[in-house]
């Protein structure tokens, strides 16, 4: 079953995209393809093993990956 869990604009976010890829641009090197990740928005639930989380972007594409336990 797919829901849209969370429909986060990147207006609300504290920094803009630009100021972070700037930001992070000083500490390191960025290259194509690289992801950066900036944490959850407001009200986020704890993910459960099982779960896949998908990133859509219209355009673009989707971005999947599965949520598991680690191996015992």
């Amino acid at each position: 079953m797919v829901r849209l869990e969370k429909d986060y604009p990147v207006s609300d976010m504290i920094f803009s995209p630009l100021q972070i890829v700037s930001m992070m641009s000083h500490y390191q090197t960025l290259r194509p393809g690289d992801l950066i990740s900036c944490g959850t928005s407001v009200g986020a639930r704890t993910m459960k093993p099982g779960t896949t989380i998908d990133i859509v972007i219209p355009g673009i594409g989707v971005l999947s990956n599965p949520f598991d336990d680690l191996p015992e």
